[in-house]
């Protein structure tokens, strides 16, 4: 009977905390003007499935392989549409992407304080790792300003422009970037790979 309750008791904890981050997310944690998410799939129970811009290439590696593996250290792909200011976005962005890891700590703590050790595996948390925003207006970025690259540099938060099916431009790193992969096996036989992105050299 004790099992029963305490699996009651995780799973009225799990729904909780699911609908304090879903509400987070439609009102303080809702993305700013000009930002959006295209890359993401959202359940129908509200689970937030990241995505990129290289959805295509990455698949066709996906498909040689039993588990492709992320290792861009990049958690979150959004997009910019160039309707605000570029250093009024940085601002913005900074203050949601804040917002968010705030969030996820308050969160797990109010797991910890309750005693429960369940991971909080009913949602999926923003900027747990880098943060990039892709944008197709590359003339507003001749004007970031220092303040701006400075922030994105502290806040881990890149802003950049998208040049083949497998490599960007990066404006706060000033660089271009291309997706690199390799292809090993585990110990059970199985063909796992990784990926991830690497300065192209010119």
């Amino acid at each position: 009977m004790s099992n029963l309750k305490e699996k009651d008791t995780k799973e009225a904890l799990r729904e909780e905390i699911k609908k304090i981050f879903q509400d987070f997310l439609a009102h303080e944690g809702k993305l700013p003007i000009g930002f959006s998410e295209p890359y993401n799939k959202i359940s129908p129970s509200g689970y937030i499935y990241r995505g990129t811009p290289f959805h295509t290439y990455l698949n066709r590696i996906e498909n040689k392989v039993d588990l492709l593996m992320n290792q861009s250290k990049i958690s979150d792909w959004l997009y910019f549409d160039g309707t605000i200011e570029i250093n009024t976005a940085v601002k913005m962005i900074v203050e949601w992407a804040r917002l968010q890891k705030e969030e996820d700590k308050l969160l797990r703590e109010k797991r910890r304080r309750s005693g429960n050790s369940m991971m909080l595996n009913t949602i999926s948390t923003y900027c747990n790792q880098k943060l990039m925003v892709v944008t197709n207006y590359e003339p507003s970025y001749q004007a970031f300003n220092e303040e701006s690259i400075r922030i994105c540099k502290s806040e881990n938060i890149s802003f950049c422009t998208i040049l083949s099916e497998c490599s960007l431009y990066d404006y706060i790193e000033q660089k271009e970037v291309k997706i690199e992969y390799t292809t090993f096996w585990n110990y059970h036989d199985e063909t796992y790979g990784a990926w991830w992105l690497e300065s192209v050299r010119i």
